[in-house]
């Protein structure tokens, strides 16, 4: 397996820092491996948001290696909504 090179890994680390999308039913996935990866902290929500942070488990991920934690962002879309009267 090639090294990679120093711009990709800052590429994914800005990625996993920047939030992915959370899905309910695939969760989060890594961001350099593509593998889905496991919540490790939940926050509450906050308005229609909710923050999650995720750990990659596949042992040859560059961003497991590093100890690089993945933030994820769910949205929820049907909560508060307007109604017409």
């Amino acid at each position: 397996m090639a090294k990679p090179s120093l711009a990709l890994i800052a590429e994914a680390k800005a990625r996993a820092s920047a939030g992915v999308d959370y899905s309910p039913r695939y969760g989060a996935i890594c961001p350099w491996c593509g593998e889905r990866a496991k919540i490790t902290k939940t926050t509450p929500w906050e308005d229609n948001i909710r923050l999650r942070y995720h750990r990659c488990l596949n042992e040859r991920c560059v961003l497991k290696s590093l100890n690089i934690y993945i933030k994820s962002v769910e949205v929820d879309t049907i909560g508060k909504t307007e109604t017409v009267k």
